[in-house]
């Protein structure tokens, strides 16, 4: 009896090890594509084309208001102003083009907190205060779920780095992704941060486990590829180890690196400092050269791509537009 339990725990074990789920054999070479303000054409996409991508995240926002317990929009009677690409329409025009494109997409809905507070850090003192801001949040997800499912996106986020949201109000997650179910018929994800990922009761209940990763790397003021790939050690045994606990793929849902001087020992922070093109390229092709090989891994979302970059927009220098982090993901992604 001990030899044939012991036997099915290394078989069980061997097919954890070499974690390959069904019906995925392209890796997701995702673009998180911002926004526009107003009406684009699609030839907004053709350099999505260019650089290889074969996915973008559509990301429209909601506005919170924590004291007044409200979360406005940009479409319909709770409309705080007018941004074309974050209301249904455009999402859904934007998905068209898209697809016209050559590109899947995930619907990925995002929430901006008063005057730009941490979402993760997003809570409430009462029930009653949770339960109204619930009812706004379920809202806001099925109306973009719908629009998800009437253009047929491929994949849906049902929310992103919410992380006390989740923590304190874990029954609601579960009850949104069975709405969710209801209304869209693709593919689900979950967008958490890369220091909350491992938190998250429903992954089970999703089609990939979503990480926003931005992983203190290296506190180097201009590593190496080499420096920067052994920072990636640790969080890759952390995030393979989920993925075999929930027999669940991962996901990037988001990665991004600043072109700026020590800019990977706080990734997730917008800093000033001087342009180095060199440590983002380095940290995409560590990145890359990390995760290549893992079946359990399916792949990532550039953050962040402009439509038409302003070099005077807010964390521009995460975008690898037009500089040497562009031509090592267009390499990349063309293999």
């Amino acid at each position: 009896m001990n030899h044939f339990l012991i036997i099915t725990f290394l078989i069980l074990f061997s097919s954890c090890e070499n974690l390959e789920f069904a019906n995925e054999k392209e890796k997701i070479n995702g673009l998180s594509f911002v926004a526009p303000s107003k009406q684009v054409g699609i030839e907004v996409f053709e350099p999505v084309k260019k650089i290889k991508a074969n996915w973008v995240s559509l990301m429209p926002f909601a506005f919170v208001k924590k004291e007044e317990v409200k979360l406005t929009t940009n479409y319909g009677e709770n409309q705080n102003f007018s941004w074309w690409g974050e209301t249904p329409e455009g999402v859904a025009k934007c998905t068209k083009m898209a697809h016209q494109n050559g590109q899947k997409v995930m619907i990925k809905p995002h929430l901006w907190v008063n005057r730009g507070e941490f979402v993760g850090d997003l809570t409430f003192k009462t029930n009653e205060d949770w339960l109204k801001f619930e009812t706004q949040y379920q809202k806001y997800i099925i109306d973009f779920a719908k629009v998800a499912d009437s253009t047929n996106a491929e994949m849906f986020c049902i929310g992103t780095e919410l992380k006390l949201f989740v923590k304190e109000r874990p029954a609601f997650w579960s009850n949104l992704i069975v709405e969710v179910k209801k209304v869209y018929k693709g593919k689900l994800t979950y967008a958490e941060n890369w220091d909350a990922y491992d938190d998250v009761p429903f992954w089970n209940e999703v089609d990939y486990i979503g990480i926003d990763g931005y992983f203190p790397l290296t506190s180097e003021i201009n590593p190496t590829v080499s420096q920067i790939s052994t920072g990636w050690n640790k969080w890759k045994k952390e995030i393979r180890k989920l993925s075999i606990k929930n027999q669940k793929p991962v996901i990037f849902t988001e990665i991004g690196f600043q072109a700026i001087d020590k800019s990977l020992e706080k990734p997730w922070e917008t800093i000033k400092g001087t342009e180095n093109q060199d440590i983002q390229a380095n940290a995409y092709l560590a990145m890359f050269d990390s995760f290549k090989d893992e079946k359990w891994f399916y792949g990532i979302f550039v953050w962040k791509w402009f439509p038409t970059l302003n070099r005077d927009q807010s964390n521009e220098f995460y975008s690898p537009q037009g500089r040497k982090a562009e031509q090592i993901i267009r390499t990349q992604f063309s293999k």
